[in-house]
């Protein structure tokens, strides 16, 4: 028998979708929510598909009533790290330091902002590699190694369950002049990994009350870098300093341990009664509560960075 082909016209005749007529199977069925069962060891990707709904919901998924319940609350993060030709992977504690705290646009924060207890460096696990703030002479966050640091390599260390969900912030940093001769600026960075300002930790009655003795000048342009990180804001007057818990300072990893400085994205501008150069930075030292000058831009110390989710 003879087959013959049977060649419907094309004409007029408009392409349906496949869902255009409702058939058994058709569409997606919505994914259930992931289940919060403990915020110190649920999945980073449960705990930022809640945080992306807002640091209340949130917190009333991991049974909470107020997300400021949730200030201090630690978790891990690891890290790889490759400079070596192979992957090395170093587990680290991080703390949630604020809630709704830094700006992701003019209308919408960050629901968490986490701090690495733990301190990181240009590599941890062969030769603990110290970090300049700048090798160009510079007090500016903008352009220092830090901060291409943080937002290159070390963010790039992050796993990808962590790193997709990161926000980028608005970080606001005064620009010094590094002779003297001009008034300071500020200038407004977006940052998914960044240090915190001297302001964000210590606050503003601190700095009023520093032995350093600011201007007001100085002090109304230190305050323009942010308000205070909440978890910060009873931890001035430890009566353990050491105490890794609760302690300002910071600590290395393994025979890396003892407790450090760490840089704050804050240049100095030339406080009273004390000689300093403009090209240093601040970081924190002995007892968290004691401000120190380090002892130059180009000096090297390490870092606690902070990422928002």
């Amino acid at each position: 028998m003879k087959k013959i082909k049977l060649l419907v016209p094309l004409m007029g005749i408009t392409a349906l979708s496949a869902c255009a007529i409702p058939l058994v199977g058709c569409g997606t069925k919505p994914q259930p929510e992931p289940e919060a069962k403990d915020f110190n060891t649920d999945p980073w990707s449960t705990i930022i598909y809640y945080a992306n709904k807002g640091g209340d919901t949130l917190a009333k998924a991991y049974g909470y009533d107020d997300a400021s319940e949730l200030i201090g609350k630690t978790r891990e993060v690891t890290l790889t790290q490759d400079d070596t030709g192979e992957d090395v992977e170093l587990t680290y504690k991080v703390r949630v330091i604020g809630v709704d705290h830094d700006s992701v646009s003019d209308t919408t924060k960050a629901a968490l902002t986490f701090q690495f207890i733990d301190l990181i460096s240009d590599s941890q696990y062969e030769e603990f590699i110290w970090l300049p703030y700048s090798s160009e002479y510079s007090n500016v966050w903008s352009s220092s190694d830090l901060r291409v640091f943080a937002n290159g390599k070390l963010l790039s260390w992050f796993p990808e369950e962590v790193a997709t969900g990161l926000k980028s912030v608005s970080k606001t940093t005064v620009v010094s002049s590094q002779d003297g001769s001009a008034q300071p600026t500020s200038e407004t960075t977006n940052d998914k990994i960044f240090v915190p300002s001297l302001v964000e930790v210590y606050g503003e009655d601190a700095i009023d009350n520093s032995k350093y003795a600011f201007s007001e000048l100085d002090k109304e342009w230190y305050f323009k870098e942010g308000t205070q990180y909440e978890f910060f804001a009873d931890k001035l007057d430890l009566e353990d300093p050491y105490d890794p818990e609760t302690s300002l300072l910071k600590k290395g990893l393994g025979e890396y341990s003892d407790f450090e400085d760490y840089w704050l994205r804050t240049p100095t501008m030339s406080p009273e009664g004390g000689d300093y150069p403009w090209l240093y930075t601040w970081n924190i030292t002995d007892g968290g509560s004691a401000m120190e000058v380090n002892t130059g831009d180009t000096e090297e110390s390490s870092i606690a960075p902070c990422f928002c989710i």
